[in-house]
């Protein structure tokens, strides 16, 4: 008989559970702002894209647990705004204050001071909750792929 190995399950990390949690948190993101074709703009040069294509760029780093998965917070950027220009912040301010106004700007940079600590069950709670609001948005943008 060969040795018996006894696989454990993986304790789930809090690092492990926020870096599933960013991918489908993202994808809701770049969804949320996309077209019924898939379409979406970069929210700083807008250059237009398929959702897949584009990153979740954030206006506050997401180094601020506060405000990593605050929608308010979020937009698509393409990834030369978003990574090349390092959130192409000036312009992705400006933009802010032009569709959500200057408090808009103060309640982000508020979440700065906010100290936040995630925890396991919190996490698992918000990748379920986002996997469904993705799923919903796909069904969307299935169904007018399909010509339904």
């Amino acid at each position: 008989m060969g040795p018996n190995f006894s696989y454990k399950k993986r304790k789930k990390t809090v690092s492990s559970l926020k870096k599933q949690l960013d991918a489908v948190f993202s994808q809701w993101i770049r969804l949320l702002y996309s077209t019924e074709d898939g379409m979406v703009s970069c929210f700083t040069c807008g250059a237009r894209m398929h959702w897949k294509k584009i990153q979740n760029g954030h206006y506050t780093s997401r180094q601020y647990n506060a405000g990593r998965y605050e929608p308010r917070n979020c937009r698509p950027q393409c990834y030369s705004c978003n990574y090349l220009h390092r959130g192409n912040y000036s312009t992705y301010s400006l933009n802010l204050i032009k569709e959500r106004g200057v408090d808009e700007i103060e309640y982000l940079e508020s979440l700065k001071r906010i100290t936040k600590q995630f925890f396991v069950p919190e996490l698992e709670e918000l990748i379920a909750k986002y996997k469904i609001l993705v799923k919903d948005l796909l069904k969307k943008i299935s169904t007018v792929d399909s010509g339904q």
